[in-house]
């Protein structure tokens, strides 16, 4: 197995050094016999300045076991006919940073097989198991490892995860999150596979990145931003700025728009899923209550959700595959998020069956101070644009892209249109929502709850 990864250094605001000291040059006149004296003392300024470039450090070493530098390790497995041979390789991750506020690391793969190029073979990673695999090479030919398959363990306890024993290779996880200035942050992990005669020969190989992200201050998240922080950062209509979603630490461009109102101007991208770490869905981060009537509010958990199907009121269901496509939304491009029904969109508390629907979602998967818009909110604010070229002067300044919507099992209608939803009912199976394509906008448009159409927010705080 080979493995590589990939080094990302954001750069950051760093201090200026600035030390000034001053030389006293002092004259003084000698005197002789019979001559008055006379003093002269002059003080000639001098500065001193040392200038720091404006790079703050965010830096990533990987190294192995021996402590020497990597980019990627090899396990050569030679397995007989009767065992399966169970082998590892650790590996440490090391962040240092002087981010005042710290950093987030994640590991990702480009693939959660690994793969043989020249075969077409795979092994697969692990399959979720309560309480994970234990393994060691003395114990390969008993071990639960599941044969012919992958997986990691992580060796030692980080500020986010507990260490265990081996699990399944996720396409994204939170491994660490460090507070402050740090000169070496370190998760230790290991990979390993088990391996019989059964797995054709070959070389297996995918990419893990592992990706660390400077934590923002408290005014640059979404939940702790301020009307007054807004209103100064964008005095002016059309003015931007970004903040971070603390829940996953994704980034937003936020804009002052021709209502008055602050915008999120990027289809929403959490997945309730992946939050990974002990961060949970709750009134402390989301439009949410603390728990509702029907038993969710703080019980929103990933155990519920499911990511495929939509062919449901009353389970919440969402999509992440097209997460990371763009489609223009006029003069730009924007990317398509993730796709929720009605039931995941307003976190568990509007699940009603096709003929219940009542009254307007009270609650949805918004960060907190923020939340999804009215069916009004979205005519007042295309009405707000009314005049020549409306359509794409609305399109381009809520930068609103094509990027369709989800049902059954697959995306539809992607670069074609996009729907956003609403908290406006329009009848006991659908709400109102807004729909724009490459000539029209509707911002009365309604569509079946069943439905994955992306989320917009609008702040609500104070």
């Amino acid at each position: 197995m080979k493995t590589f990864a990939r080094i990302i250094k954001p750069n950051f605001v760093s201090k200026l050094l600035t030390k000034r000291a001053f030389l006293l040059v002092a004259v003084l006149a000698v005197a002789g016999a019979g001559v008055a004296v006379v003093a002269k003392v002059n003080a000639v300024p001098y500065t001193f300045t040392v200038g720091v470039q404006g790079r703050s450090v965010l830096e990533i070493s990987l190294t192995d076991a021996a402590g020497d530098p990597t980019t990627g390790d090899t396990l050569d497995i030679a397995p007989t006919m009767t065992t399966a041979v169970f082998d590892e390789t650790a590996l440490n991750v090391t962040v240092a940073t002087s981010n005042a506020t710290g950093f987030v690391l994640r590991m990702e793969t480009t693939s959660q097989s690994l793969n043989d190029t020249t075969t077409a073979s795979l092994i697969p990673t692990l399959e979720e198991k309560a309480g994970g695999y234990t393994c060691t090479p003395a114990t390969s030919a008993t071990c639960n490892f599941t044969v012919n398959h992958w997986g990691y363990q992580l060796t030692a306890d980080t500020n986010i995860l507990t260490a265990g024993n081996y699990l399944p290779v996720p396409a994204s996880v939170r491994l660490d999150e460090y507070s402050g200035v740090t000169d070496g942050e370190t998760t230790s992990l290991k990979f390993g596979t088990r391996i019989n005669a059964q797995q054709p020969a070959g070389n297996y190989t995918t990419t893990i990145n592992f990706v660390a992200t400077a934590k923002p201050l408290a005014e640059e998240y979404m939940q702790t931003v301020t009307s007054s922080t807004l209103a100064t950062r964008m005095s002016a209509v059309g003015s931007t700025t970004v903040l971070y979603d603390n829940r996953d630490d994704n980034m937003y461009t936020i804009g002052k728009l021709k209502d008055g109102k602050y915008w999120m101007l990027d289809n929403l991208s959490l997945d309730p899923t992946d939050l990974n770490g002990g961060v949970t869905l709750s009134s402390a981060n989301t439009h949410m209550p603390a728990e509702d009537t029907a038993g969710f509010g703080a019980a929103f958990t990933a155990s519920m959700i499911k990511t495929d199907g939509f062919t449901s009121y009353t389970v919440p269901m969402i999509n992440t595959a097209s997460k990371a496509k763009t489609y223009s939304y006029g003069d730009g491009q924007g990317q398509v998020g993730v796709y929720y029904n009605y039931c995941a969109a307003t976190v568990g508390t509007y699940c009603y069956d096709s003929s219940s629907g009542t009254g307007n979602a009270q609650y949805d998967i918004c960060p907190k101070n923020w939340r999804m818009p009215t069916s009004a909110e979205y005519v007042a604010l295309y009405g707000a644009y009314a005049g020549d070229n409306q359509v794409s002067l609305f399109k381009n300044a809520l930068r609103t892209p094509l990027s369709g919507n989800f049902y059954v099992s697959s995306a539809s209608y992607q670069g074609s249109y996009g729907v956003f939803w609403s908290s406006t009912r329009y009848n006991a199976s659908s709400m109102y929502g807004l729909r724009v394509n490459a000539s029209d906008v509707n911002p009365q448009n309604s569509g079946s709850r069943l439905h994955g159409f992306s989320v917009r927010c609008v702040f609500d705080g104070s």
